[in-house]
């Protein structure tokens, strides 16, 4: 698994557009940290064979 640095942050700052400051940024960093780690062990695990058939039960409909 990838190791997340504090330009990895910027980079997702920049990219949301989330023009945070330094100090947030270094208070969020944990949480991201954290996060993106659980993300990454979710993805492996359902992209094993026996999860591959696995949908969405969310359906996003815009309008009517």
């Amino acid at each position: 698994m990838k190791t997340y640095t504090p330009k990895d942050i910027e980079m997702f700052n920049k990219l949301l557009n989330l023009n945070m400051s330094e100090e947030r940024k270094e208070a969020v960093m944990p949480v991201w940290l954290d996060w993106i780690g659980r993300v990454e062990a979710l993805d492996l695990k359902m992209s094993q064979p026996e999860f591959r058939d696995i949908l969405p039960s969310n359906i996003f409909k815009h309008g009517d």
